[in-house]
């Protein structure tokens, strides 16, 4: 199955509030600020010992598109990780992640 990743384009235009994939973990969070403006952030989501995980990567304003898809990458190579691609039951796209030993 081939992934639509998301463009620097699509992150400018997103407004409604909802969480949007871009593969291999990562997804661009879209909230509203009580002021109404809209809030956009990285999450990188994964699954560890059998647990879904959530990890925050930063802000669209701070942390830009290919700066998060290097973050979630080093997040995973960080705690010893190798990432598998996973499906999850509800259809979402998540990181299965898995230790290496050390004799690897």
């Amino acid at each position: 199955m081939v992934e639509k990743r998301l463009t620097a384009m699509q992150i400018v235009r997103l407004s409604a509030p909802s969480v949007y994939p871009d593969g291999g973990g990562l997804y661009l969070q879209v909230t509203i600020a009580k002021d109404g403006t809209p809030r956009k952030s990285w999450i990188f989501r994964f699954s560890l010992h059998s647990r879904a995980r959530h990890m925050g990567l930063g802000s669209v304003g701070v942390i830009t598109l290919a700066e998060a898809r290097a973050g979630a990458i080093s997040r995973a190579q960080r705690f010893g990780m190798v990432s598998t691609q996973s499906y999850c039951g509800n259809g979402s796209n998540m990181l299965r992640l898995k230790a290496v030993s050390a004799s690897q």
